[in-house]
């Protein structure tokens, strides 16, 4: 198993906690996050999609072979969540610990890049 595999299930593994948090326990995380609205049906919806992605990590995590290609572009559009985030903070959308999961999602996607690298060079 490569060492970006083992990121893709380490992101497979968070994304599963926060999709199951998301789900079934939505009061908990909005509060958490500063949102102390009713959850609709959106919030319940991004738990799905979250578990939807984790999936999908945790499938190519295992498969391995052929894949680095998917995590490259994982990796990639991981490292864009904390600039959204954060952005969403500053223009007053978001409490400040939403920007938290964007720096959590930077770590997987730098963990992945770094682990790619180390894969690519331990092939030559």
């Amino acid at each position: 198993m490569s060492n970006a595999s083992k990121s893709m299930l380490g992101c497979g593994i968070y994304l599963i906690i926060i999709g199951i948090l998301v789900l079934f326990f939505p009061e908990f995380v909005l509060a958490g996050i500063g949102i102390y609205t009713l959850p609709d049906i959106m919030s319940r919806m991004c738990g799905m999609i979250f578990l939807i992605f984790s999936y999908i990590y945790i499938r190519t995590g295992i498969k391995d072979e052929g894949m680095e290609f998917f995590y490259l572009i994982t990796a990639q559009e991981r490292c864009t969540l904390p600039i959204f985030l954060t952005t969403f903070y500053i223009l007053g959308f978001a409490n400040w610990t939403l920007v938290v999961f964007g720096f959590i999602d930077l770590g997987f996607g730098l963990w992945t890049l770094i682990a790619l690298r180390i894969d690519r060079s331990k092939k030559k």
